[in-house]
């Protein structure tokens, strides 16, 4: 495959590549560590339904997680390579990692994009060889404390296909003949613009979408 022929294999990650979240498992573990309240992790079912009903929302998202503002990010990252490494790299769907192995032998680029925290993404990144991944990040100030705001916004919906899109024009491939993974109508934006939308055990939304427009939906299971 020529340079200037270069395609690329998208995934998101929660839901679609592992069972779960990715974001409740970390806050889990950063319960288990005293440096979260117990009111934080009550939130993650009712947050894990609104989001697979459809009707989260990234903003009220922000403003839960004041608990965590004025904590040092090292903290955190800490968290993220500890236990729960091992805890998320247990919940890849083995149907998901061949996935990606026939992407690669195809000779795509294998990306992962999810709306989730770069740090909790890093062990998933790490178990897929992913060559490059988009992910929201949190802003610290200058003693690398947590503000408690993400630094150009959340990589969700919109602000997922902008991210994508701009990393594939820094590695100058249209986002037009890339393959996309996804479980959530969230990502419509994004599936939108590939060539091959690719339905991972979708919610309700994106399932009628899907066997409306004779997208291909898979079922992924640990």
């Amino acid at each position: 495959m020529s340079e200037w022929q270069k395609e690329a294999a998208i995934f998101d990650v929660d839901h679609t590549l592992l069972r779960g979240s990715t974001g409740a498992a970390f806050l889990l573990e950063a319960f288990k560590a005293g440096i979260i309240p117990l009111s934080l992790v009550f939130r993650v079912p009712i947050e894990i339904v609104k989001y697979r009903f459809g009707i989260f929302s990234f903003q009220d998202i922000g403003k839960k997680m004041l608990p965590i503002r004025g904590m040092a990010i090292e903290k955190l990252e800490h968290i993220a390579q500890g236990r729960y490494r091992q805890l998320i790299q247990a919940r890849l769907f083995s149907q998901a990692l061949q996935r990606i192995e026939e992407e690669r032998n195809k000779g795509r680029i294998i990306i992962l994009a999810s709306s989730s925290l770069d740090m909790l993404i890093a062990p998933i990144v790490e178990a897929t060889k992913a060559d490059h991944f988009v992910a929201t990040r949190l802003q610290a100030d200058e003693s690398g404390l947590c503000t408690g705001d993400f630094i150009e916004g959340p990589a969700f919906g919109k602000g997922k296909l902008h991210k994508v899109d701009r990393l594939l024009r820094e590695l100058e491939i249209p986002v037009g003949i890339c393959s996309f993974y996804s479980d959530s109508m969230y990502d419509l934006p994004l599936l939108d613009k590939v060539k091959e939308p690719q339905v991972v055990n979708p919610d309700r939304a994106l399932r009628r979408v899907a066997r409306k427009r004779s997208w291909r939906i898979h079922r992924f299971r640990v």
